[in-house]
């Protein structure tokens, strides 16, 4: 399936439009899995595979990879976020709280995040 999603998706990471400049760095593109989980049924339901960079696929499972990562790794992936949504370096100073936050919002069921995107996101929990 890889090779058919690298070439439906234009062999470039869908977020920030990383493309790589030689086949060996096509190992930097990842398949990442968009999931809905239904917690009644005990079950998820795959809705969509997007492809990504590595970077990018870094934010997608932000808890592991803060755990993970060394503080270089932490810094470039940091600068990356930064880069690709438009932000300030500023961010970086809020970046926990804001993960805490959506997190805490996320699972407050009653009232549900709206933003669909990062800058939303910031907007909605500041």
């Amino acid at each position: 399936m890889h090779p058919f999603v690298l070439e439906q998706q234009g062999k470039k990471c869908s977020i920030c439009g990383w493309t790589p400049e030689h086949e060996t760095e096509m190992k930097h593109l990842h398949l990442h899995e968009i999931e809905e989980y239904d917690f009644s049924n005990k079950a998820c339901h795959l809705i969509a595979i997007q492809l990504i960079c590595k970077k990018c696929h870094s934010f997608q499972h932000i808890m592991r990879t803060e755990l993970v990562s060394t503080k270089e790794q932490w810094k470039s992936l940091m600068q990356h976020f930064i880069r690709v949504n438009s932000f300030s370096p500023e961010i970086v100073n809020e970046f926990g709280l804001m993960i805490t936050k959506a997190l805490q919002q996320e699972s407050n069921k009653e009232k549900p995040l709206k933003a669909r995107s990062l800058k939303g996101l910031y907007k909605e929990l500041s």
